[in-house]
Parts: structure tokens; sequence; C-alpha cells
């Protein structure tokens, strides 16, 4: 989990980011830490915009934000 982070967090990964920020946040929502979870999908959204990544992390966000009403 440690170097899917590593990945997520550094530029120099480029392409790798989306799906390694991707797989962290799903982790983090496992955990019931929500509001992170919910930090990084929108992260996701905004470097991989137009794909089924950005969509399904889109998805979540608005379920999260849902649960958060």
């Amino acid at each position: 989990e440690e170097e899917i982070e590593t990945v997520a967090d550094s530029s120099k990964y480029g392409f790798l980011r989306a799906p390694a920020k991707f797989r962290v946040a799903l982790a983090y929502a496992e955990k019931r830490q929500y509001s992170r979870a919910r930090g990084l999908l929108a992260d996701v959204v905004e470097l991989a915009p137009g794909t089924e990544l950005a969509e399904r992390a889109g998805t979540l966000v608005q379920q999260i934000d849902a649960r958060n009403k």
C-alpha cells in the first residue's frame, strides 16, 4: 500500500498516478476514511478527465457526498 501511495503522490509517475490514487482511495473508503478517499477520487477526476476511471471516481465522489448529507 505504501508503494502505491508513493506512485500516487509523485508527479514523475505521470499516467500511473490516477490509477494509483484510485486504489489508495478505495483502501481509505474500506477503512471508512471517506474524507481522504473523496480527496483522492477528486484528484483522479482531474488527472484523467474523460476516462472510465474518472467516471468511476466521480460516481464514488457523488456517493460519498450523498452519504455526508
